[in-house]
């Protein structure tokens, strides 16, 4: 099959510009995945957000985005006049007018652009990668919160009309949002696991057996802390909860960007600041692994998710896991390794259970470690191939 022109992506994702011109992500759009699609096609043009807050040392812990043949078009949501954003539209609307194929990654903007898309009759892919309820409602952001409902219904019509349709989740989002019977949908997540061998897994069944009962247990979390729905609050109260009952032997370490001063007041003000260390970031891949291999225990008691990166990556790595019942994570952990979101009790008796317990840890570890392998990144990337090839051909 000869390749097409033109495929037009349109995401949510926040890109960072350097110094030398270049564009870098946080890891989720890299050279890598743009080859996946320029297999198809010849030209990749991108429209994305762009993240003013950028300086060369936070583009040294990114990964590089740019690629040739993928060009990039950014909308700086600061200090934009409406003359600029008009300006912008209808740069947008001239490339969807001269792209052969289009891919919309699910948020507010985006879900406006599929409806704009399916008027022009344009071929597209919709991906529905969170729910958009629990990311508007859960954000902290009182008009955010009125727009949950409103987001919920474009995109159950986006889903309802869409002919191409991509999920991360396997059965979540699919009961939200559910496809006509007649569109093509893929059930395939986005996280990619490149390496797993089976040292990997047996060196944390050896770090959990050489744990004494006097040893810091550590808990760790990878997570934006520009947002309020990664559930960091909710470890803070399970671990001032903890410390009232004189179980001090527990660190929480938090890896992610964002500013760290509010959490550290909030931490403070509950008298739990001793226990929590702020990593910052780090480029995805091998030093992340190392990050996730220093940690015991990992927590996941989000607000909302599609099929978090992040405890698959963890998973990977042979770790025990707590996770909240929002978005795909029941798909992932055990039952018994599942809390409410906000139940700060219930994820403190848990998180005190699987510390004193290295029989637990044990079971939890072998079982999460199988779990990611069916991510692997040659078994996803062949399910996501066999789709895209035959939606370009049934559509182009």
């Amino acid at each position: 099959m000869s390749k097409k022109e033109k495929l037009l992506i349109i995401t949510a994702h926040k890109f960072h510009k350097g110094d030398d011109g270049l564009i870098y992500s946080a890891g989720q759009y890299t050279p890598i995945v743009w080859e996946r699609y320029l297999k198809h096609f010849k030209e990749l043009i991108i429209v994305g957000q762009l993240d003013v807050n950028t300086d060369s040392e936070l583009i040294k812990k990114l990964t590089l985005s740019s690629h040739s043949n993928v060009s990039f078009i950014l909308d700086n949501a600061q200090n934009r006049s409406l003359k600029k954003k008009y300006k912008e539209i209808r740069r947008i609307l001239k490339h969807i007018a001269y792209a052969d194929f289009i891919m919309i990654r699910s948020y507010f903007s985006g879900l406006l652009w599929s409806f704009i898309i399916k008027l022009k009759r344009k071929p597209y892919l919709l991906e529905i990668v969170a729910c958009p309820w629990d990311s508007l409602y859960y954000s902290g952001s009182f008009k955010k919160k009125l727009l949950a409902p409103i987001a919920v219904i474009l995109t159950k019509i986006a889903t309802k009309i869409a002919n191409n349709i991509s999920y991360v989740t396997n059965k979540f989002l699919q009961r939200r949002y559910p496809p006509s019977k007649h569109a093509r949908v893929l059930s395939c997540s986005n996280v990619e696991i490149k390496f797993m061998e089976e040292s990997t897994l047996n060196s944390r069944k050896k770090k959990i057996l050489s744990t004494q009962m006097k040893d810091v247990i550590v808990f760790g979390l990878i997570g934006s802390l520009s947002t309020r729905y990664k559930g960091v609050q909710t470890v803070f109260e399970a671990i001032s909860i903890l410390n009232k009952q004189e179980e001090t032997n527990i660190q929480f370490k938090i890896l992610g960007p964002g500013n760290t001063m509010p959490w550290m007041q909030e931490a403070k003000k509950m008298n739990v600041s001793n226990f929590i260390q702020f990593d910052g970031t780090l480029p995805s891949g091998q030093k992340v692994y190392d990050w996730l291999d220093e940690v015991d225990i990992y927590l996941q008691p989000s607000f909302q998710e599609g099929l978090p990166r992040a405890l698959i990556e963890a998973m990977s790595r042979g770790l025990p896991a707590i996770g909240s019942s929002c978005g795909g994570i029941p798909e992932l952990l055990c039952k018994e390794c599942i809390i409410e979101p906000g139940d700060s009790h219930a994820l403190a008796n848990l998180m005190l259970k699987l510390a004193s317990s290295k029989d637990t840890q044990l079971i939890l570890s072998n079982h999460n470690w199988h779990i990611a392998k069916s991510f692997k990144k040659d078994i996803l990337d062949k399910r996501r191939e066999d789709f895209l090839t035959t939606v370009i051909k049934c559509d182009l």
